[in-house]
C-alpha cells in the first residue's frame, strides 16, 4: 500500500474518533465536572495525534522518488550509488581496482533532507545522453529516477545542476567513509549507456 494512501487511512479513522467523541459527550445537563474535564483531556490527546500523523505525513511524502541511482565513470573510478527512502547510501564498485563488494555510508537528518531536495530540483532534459566528442576520456555521470527518466552527461556536457550534485554526493562519500555490508541491493542497470573501464595490461 502506498504511504499516501496510509496517511489517508490513519487520518480518516482519526477524523472518525474525534467525531465519536464528540458526539458522545456527556449530553445530560448534570454532568459530572470531572467527566467534562476527562473528555476534554481526551479531545486534546486526539487532536495531538491527528496533528503528528498529519505533519510526518507531509514530511514522508516531500521525496518525489523512491528509488534513485547515480553512477559515475573515469579512468580512475567507477561506481554506483543507490537512494531510497532510508538515511542509507548503498555504494558498488564498478572498477576493475577498486573494492570488492557492497558498501554504504548513512546521512544525518539535515544531509538526507538536502540530498533529497538536490535531487527533486534535477531536471531531467529531452536528450537522455549528452557526450562531448571531442574529449575521448573524461568523466562521465549518470542518473536514474525509479528507473523511469534517465540522463546521462560526459565531460562536462549537459546541465550544471547535475554536476553539481556529482560534486556534492562524492565529497559526502568520502566525508563518511564506506563500511562494507552483506546485502542483495538491486542497482539500476546502467551498462547500455556507459561502460566499465577496461583493464589496463
Amino acid at each position: 500500500m502506498l504511504l499516501r494512501e496510509k496517511c489517508k487511512i490513519h487520518i480518516y479513522f482519526l477524523q472518525e474518533i474525534l467525531s465519536l467523541t464528540e458526539n458522545n459527550k456527556f449530553r445530560s445537563s448534570q454532568q459530572l465536572k470531572s467527566g467534562t474535564i476527562i473528555d476534554i483531556e481526551m479531545k486534546k490527546i486526539f487532536s495531538l495525534i491527528l496533528l503528528f500523523l498529519l505533519c510526518n505525513c507531509k514530511e514522508q511524502q516531500e521525496s518525489c522518488f523512491t528509488n534513485f541511482t547515480f553512477g559515475k565513470s573515469n579512468i580512475h573510478t567507477s561506481y554506483l550509488l543507490k537512494i531510497n527512502s532510508s538515511d542509507t547510501v548503498y555504494y558498488l564498485d564498478r572498477y576493475p581496482y577498486g573494492k570488492k563488494g557492497l558498501y554504504y555510508f548513512v546521512l544525518d537528518k539535515d544531509k538526507r533532507k538536502y540530498l533529497t531536495k538536490l535531487i527533486c530540483e534535477l531536471n531531467f532534459p529531452k536528450d537522455s545522453v549528452m557526450i562531448n566528442e571531442g574529449i575521448n576520456d573524461g568523466t562521465t555521470i549518470a542518473f536514474s529516477l525509479d528507473n523511469k527518466k534517465r540522463v546521462l552527461l560526459h565531460a562536462k556536457e549537459g546541465p550544471k545542476a547535475f554536476w553539481n550534485f556529482a560534486e556534492w554526493i562524492e565529497g559526502m562519500k568520502n566525508y563518511h567513509g564506506l563500511k562494507q555490508v552483506e546485502r542483495n541491493i538491486e542497482f539500476d542497470n546502467f551498462e547500455s549507456m556507459f561502460s566499465i573501464p577496461p583493464i589496463i595490461k
